[in-house]
């Protein structure tokens, strides 16, 4: 996954680079999401980590973004949606708070053997439940 944030204010713009997500799907319909990545901003690489719930039928959800740098520990909190794309389409994700405004979309992906996806830029998604609605989700987004 790879994107940008946009600040509203000054509209200074963060990059998240080699973003790696795993999505958990409950059989109550509740999701998580976990991963990690590298914020770029004004120069410098920040490693972060994001953790998350979403509803599975409306992709509704919050996002908390917790930077771990050593000169920058922040923690921005995010209301999201996420919209996984028919087979062959676009996966994404939005989202915003009062201060700014981010989308992730998932880079080039390739199914493996085991289920999970995986894309050609050290970045994976992996999607398991025994929810029918999220295994439609995850197959329509091109992965089993």
């Amino acid at each position: 996954w790879e994107g940008q944030s946009i600040s509203n204010k000054k509209g200074e713009v963060t990059y998240w680079k080699g973003t790696s997500l795993v999505f958990e799907c409950t059989r109550s319909g509740s999701s998580f999401i976990r991963g990690a990545g590298k914020s770029i901003w004004r120069g410098r690489a920040i490693p972060f980590h994001v953790e998350g719930t979403f509803d599975a039928k409306t992709g509704r959800g919050s996002l908390a973004k917790m930077h771990l740098g050593a000169k920058i520990r922040k923690s921005v909190a995010y209301e999201i949606l996420v919209e996984f794309g028919k087979q062959g389409g676009e996966a994404k994700i939005t989202g915003s708070n009062a201060n700014s405004r981010f989308v992730l979309i998932r880079v080039k992906i390739e199914s493996n053997p085991s289920g999970s996806m995986t894309t050609d830029r050290s970045t994976s998604t992996s999607i398991s439940s025994s929810v029918g609605g999220v295994k439609a989700a995850a197959a329509a987004a091109g992965g089993g």
